[in-house]
């Protein structure tokens, strides 16, 4: 029998790693189903977005706070510095944050096909290895279980002043046109799910040294409301596709956003309680006229 070269066996012993690796880490960082029950009936949502989904606070991700107050199974395969639109420089796959943006996140979802993202990568670091651990995540599911298709992206493309609109309602390096492609392919895929876009929270970021109310500084895309107004058009525009507004229902202002902000940018875990709180009512609503119809 021929040996393995070193490479060869270097190359095997990284795979191993990391699919051991990959295993321990969903447990912790909330990518797989983290409250699954033994009712075949249960609630399945799977979470799609940046880091105000990624990113854990006292134990928590925002999804696993909603997966607990409904007692759902949930999929959180958000991937934090993902925007919904394409960037500029983009073309397919050939940037690092583009790389797990939500054309390329739906596109796992059609295909199943992880080789793309694993022969970008290369040697992994920690932000391209956790998407491919959400990738991977994303494409075991049974997606015709899902009961709620969740969508939440705004933060990354509002800082780096993506265009609202283009001049083809699909153009996907724009807002609107990402969210618009993304609905129509997962709607093909999961007729039968409802899809949530659920919308930019509240931001104040740091511009020449002193914090800046979002309502009013654009980064060349538009402001945040303008981000909120967008995504809301978008909705209206499809069935089976619901609006939540965390901009203008959520309690976080300019004048209090550091008691629900960690950095004036991503919420802390008292601004992922209210936004989980404020996500299951809509979520109660929506199950309530469903049952009532």
């Amino acid at each position: 029998m021929k040996r393995g070269t070193i490479k060869e066996k270097i190359a095997f012993g990284i795979i191993s790693l990391i699919s051991a690796l990959s295993l321990w880490f969903t447990t912790f960082i909330g990518a797989q189903k983290v409250y699954p029950l033994n009712d075949e009936e249960c609630m399945r949502i799977l979470f799609l977005g940046d880091s105000n989904y990624a990113y854990e606070y006292d134990g928590y991700t925002i999804p696993q706070r909603i997966g607990e107050a409904l007692n759902a199974e949930i999929y959180n395969c958000a991937v934090g510095g993902t925007t919904a639109a394409k960037l500029p420089t983009a073309d397919y796959i050939d940037t690092k944050m583009d790389m797990f943006c939500l054309h390329n996140m739906v596109r796992l979802m059609e295909t199943s096909d992880l080789q793309s993202v694993r022969d970008f990568h290369g040697i992994f670091n920690d932000y391209e290895y956790h998407g491919l651990i959400k990738a991977t995540i994303l494409t075991d599911i049974d997606l015709k279980q899902m009961d709620y298709i969740v969508i939440s992206y705004g933060v990354n493309d509002y800082t780096s002043g993506l265009p609202l609109y283009g001049e083809s309602n699909y153009d996907e390096k724009t807002y609107t046109g990402a969210l618009r492609k993304a609905i129509e392919r997962i709607q093909n895929l999961c007729p039968d799910a409802k899809i949530i876009l659920s919308s930019i929270t509240y931001c104040a970021l740091i511009n020449e040294k002193d914090y800046q109310d979002g309502y009013e500084v654009s980064w060349g895309g538009g402001t945040i409301d303008e981000y909120r107004d967008a995504m809301q058009l978008v909705a209206t525009e499809y069935k089976n596709v619901y609006f939540i507004d965390n901009l203008n229902e959520l309690p976080i202002a300019y004048e209090n956003f550091e008691q629900y902000l960690s950095d004036g940018l991503h919420l802390n875990a008292t601004g992922q309680q209210v936004y989980a709180e404020h996500f299951v009512s809509l979520i109660k609503e929506i199950e309530s006229d469903v049952n009532e119809k």
